[in-house]
């Protein structure tokens, strides 16, 4: 990470950028998979493929982010996050389908954002 106080308040803007992009674009996939009824989409399809890229993406990210892209999914499942992302996907769901599958979404996505920033 840089050391210029410059450079490092940048990055920290970044950072809070993109996971909030990550968290941001997991709702709208995962809002668009409840809203248009492609639930019958089982959720470890979409899931699975997100957490191999995940995996390897970390492969490719320089080892002092690799841990900041980690921790930015878990940050993401915090106690006042998951109340709300459980909240829009019960807005979302229709009939019997669970909108469960939006926490993992958003545990994933901000990976992705850190790793690939």
């Amino acid at each position: 990470f840089p050391r210029d106080t410059s450079t490092a308040w940048e990055h920290q803007i970044l950072t809070v950028v993109s996971i909030g992009a990550g968290v941001g674009l997991a709702m709208a996939v995962g809002a668009t998979r409840l809203s248009s009824g492609a639930t019958k989409l089982p959720l470890w399809r979409l899931v699975s493929p997100l957490a191999l890229l995940c995996l390897l993406s970390t492969c490719v990210t320089p080892p002092a982010a690799q841990g900041l892209a980690w921790d930015a999914g878990a940050v993401t499942t915090g106690p006042i996050t998951v109340p709300v992302i459980l909240a829009l996907g019960a807005g979302f769901v229709r009939g019997g389908d669970s909108g469960f599958g939006l926490v993992a979404l958003a545990s994933l996505f901000p990976v992705l954002s850190i790793a690939f920033s």
